[in-house]
């Protein structure tokens, strides 16, 4: 019985393009798996923004704790909008990685949290460490120029930076 509730919970988080594309899935949030464990936030972030620029509003490269410059081989992301999850789902699922040498091959996943403020809330109340880090460890929240000016101090224990333009 455990194995088909597992079964049921793991469909609950494959991404069906189609539905997304037809409006039947509104999810934003995304677990990035198989990272190669030296691969930094900014190495990761930039390779996102290659072919996905000014599409999240927030970032998370879990590293560990008794070595940050390692990563446990995760990250969670938020689109903007579930729309953007397409191009970014197609260019990445399955896919080697391109900038370190790794056998590990990109899998993607929805997310447990879904949406920016409940991925804040998470890590602010369930992982409290994750905000004593040092900044470029902590999640990463992306804003518009317009919304830094207005929103940012709401976001002070997070790294917090404009993102680029679609």
């Amino acid at each position: 019985m455990d194995d088909e509730k597992d079964k049921q919970s793991d469909t609950n988080y494959q991404i069906d393009i189609e539905k997304i594309v037809n409006g039947e899935d509104t999810r934003t949030s995304l677990m990035i798996r198989n990272i190669p464990k030296g691969h930094t936030s900014e190495m990761l972030i930039s390779e996102i923004n290659d072919t996905q620029p000014g599409t999240l509003d927030f970032f998370y490269l879990r590293v560990k704790n008794n070595d940050r410059n390692k990563n446990v081989g995760y990250a969670f992301i938020n689109f903007v909008a579930p729309s953007k999850i397409v191009s970014f789902y197609q260019a990445f699922n399955g896919k080697n990685w391109d900038k370190v040498e790794s056998e590990k091959v990109v899998s993607l996943a929805y997310a447990r949290v879904q949406g920016m403020q409940a991925l804040i809330m998470e890590y602010e109340m369930k992982n409290p460490d994750a905000m004593t880090m040092d900044m470029q460890f902590r999640p990463t929240v992306f804003l518009s120029e317009s919304q830094y000016q207005e929103e940012s101090v709401q976001y002070g224990k997070l790294n917090i930076r404009t993102h680029q333009p679609e």
